[in-house]
C-alpha cells in the first residue's frame, strides 16, 4: 500500500484463487446488509451452481503488495425465465424488440463481492469496469443485468455512475421489508 492506496491488479480468476474467492464471499455475506451465517458447504454449493452455467467468467482483485485476493466479480449468460421469472424475461424481450437487438448477449451479473476489510475503496467498481472493458472490446451487443437490494447504497451509487439503470421490476428480498431492484446496462448497442 503506497500512501494509503492499495496496488490492485484485476485479472481473470485462476484455479488456485478458488479458496480465497470462497472465503471473501463468505465474509462479504456475513456482514451488512445480509448477515448470512453461511457454512463452507453452502458457499461451495452456490459457487458450483454459478460455475456450471454457460458463459461463466470471474474477475478477481488482487492486492499486489500482499498477493491477497480482496474481491471477486462473476457473471454468466442469463437464463432469465427459469431463474428470474416471467416479468424480467418479458421486459428483456420488449427491450430487444424495441432496439432490434435480438443478437444481443444477455449477461447476468451473479456476484460482486469485496472483503469487508477493504470495502468502500472502489474495488467493486474496478472489478465491474474491467468486465465492462472486456465486453466493449468484443463489439458484440450486450445487455447486462443485475439485482441490487434497495438499501445497498454502496453498490447502487457506483452502478449508477457506470450507467446501470433500473428496469422498474422489483422482487422481495429475503429480509423484509426490503426489495431487490433489477438493473440493466447496454454495452455496444
Amino acid at each position: 500500500m503506497q500512501g494509503g492506496k492499495m496496488n490492485l491488479k484485476i485479472r481473470l480468476m485462476q484455479d488456485e484463487d478458488l479458496e480465497q474467492v470462497l472465503a471473501v464471499y463468505k465474509r462479504a455475506f456475513a456482514g451488512l446488509p445480509w448477515h448470512e451465517d453461511l457454512s463452507d458447504e453452502e458457499v461451495l454449493r452456490r459457487w458450483e451452481e454459478a460455475f456450471s452455467l454457460p458463459g461463466f467468467r470471474c474477475f478477481v482483485a488482487i492486492d499486489e503488495d500482499t498477493d491477497k485476493l480482496v474481491g471477486a466479480h462473476w457473471m454468466s449468460f442469463a437464463r432469465l425465465e427459469a431463474e428470474r421469472g416471467t416479468n424480467l424475461w418479458l421486459w428483456v424481450h420488449r427491450q430487444m424488440e424495441r432496439m432490434s437487438q435480438f443478437g444481443c448477449l444477455i449477461i447476468w451479473e451473479r456476484e460482486l463481492v469485496v472483503d469487508p476489510k477493504f470495502s468502500r475503496q472502489g474495488i467493486g467498481t474496478l472489478l465491474r469496469k474491467s468486465f465492462l472493458k472486456e465486453k466493449q472490446k468484443m463489439a458484440i451487443p450486450n445487455l447486462i443485468l443485475t439485482r441490487l437490494r434497495e438499501d445497498n447504497i454502496g453498490s447502487i451509487k457506483p452502478a449508477e455512475q457506470l450507467g446501470f439503470q433500473k428496469t422498474g421490476i422489483q422482487k422481495p428480498a429475503s429480509e423484509e421489508p426490503f426489495m431487490h431492484d433489477y438493473w440493466y446496462l447496454l454495452v455496444n448497442c
